[in-house]
Order: structure tokens, then C-alpha cells, then sequence
């Protein structure tokens, strides 16, 4: 997927997903760059995903369940030992169906996005280069969802 169609469907999400938010909800933060180090703890400071109070961020169940076939697209690719640019051309799929067919709105809405601009951009490279390294960072990101949303 080009940059884009990257930025198509970055655009498509945020119409397709609801209504935009004032004052800048953080739909420009967490451009898929590698944490600085720190594991889960260093790639959500990254993205600046905060919980909701003490609560993690209500997904809707479309949402809710194409963020666990990914998780477990990644699981099943690591016991079958898939290529990676397989793997990178499903999750690509399944980004897709998660856009289509979001429902949220609101501030979780917005804390959704800001977690797909890093694990779009992740996926989109898995997908073309295929490497190791890029395959761990896809599941690194799919492995913060749980700790904000549920």
C-alpha cells in the first residue's frame, strides 16, 4: 500500500468511524516511529495513550473483534512460521474491514486512531520489506491494545 493509499485510508477511517473532534483529539500524534525503548510501557508512551480516568477506552464489537484477529493472525504466524509479507497482506485486509466497519465516535474513537497511526504504517512495511524486525513491531503494537481498550 502506497503512502497514499496510506493516507486515503487514514482519512476514510476518521469519516468512516464517526464524526471528527474539536480541538485536535490527537489524530496527528504516534506516526508508527520505533519506541525509543521500553517495551509496552515506551510504545505507549509513544502513541500517548493514556487510559480513560482508571478505565481502559470502550471499543465497539466490530472493532473489538478484527483487533483480535490480528492479534491472533500474529500468534498463528509465529507457530506456522507464515511469511511475513503474507502475514503484512492479511492485517492489511483486516485494517480494512476494521475502517469499514467501525462505529465508534467520541474521545475512544480518537484514542483508536491514535493507535492506528502507528499500527498502519507497521503493518503497511510488514507487508512490503517482510522483515523480522518489522513483524515484531507489528506485534508489539498489537500487543499494547489490551492494556487501553477493551
Amino acid at each position: 500500500m502506497s503512502r497514499t493509499i496510506l493516507l486515503a485510508a487514514i482519512l476514510i477511517s476518521s469519516l468512516a468511524c464517526g464524526e471528527h473532534h474539536a480541538g485536535g483529539d490527537g489524530h496527528q500524534r504516534g506516526h508508527g516511529e520505533s519506541p525509543s525503548g521500553g517495551g509496552e510501557e515506551g510504545l505507549a508512551l509513544q502513541l500517548a495513550l493514556q487510559l480513560d480516568g482508571a478505565e481502559r477506552w470502550q471499543l465497539d464489537d466490530h472493532t473489538r473483534r478484527m483487533l483480535a484477529v490480528m492479534s491472533e493472525r500474529v500468534i498463528e504466524r509465529n507457530a506456522e512460521t507464515e511469511a511475513a509479507e503474507e502475514l503484512g497482506e492479511a492485517l492489511d485486509e483486516d485494517i480494512e474491514e476494521l475502517i469499514r466497519g467501525c462505529t465508534m465516535t467520541g474521545a475512544a474513537h480518537a484514542r483508536l486512531h491514535e493507535y492506528l497511526q502507528a499500527l498502519m504504517p507497521a503493518v503497511e512495511r510488514l507487508a512490503t520489506d517482510g522483515g523480522e524486525h518489522d513483524a515484531r513491531r507489528v506485534a508489539e503494537i498489537l500487543d499494547v491494545y489490551p492494556r487501553y481498550f477493551e
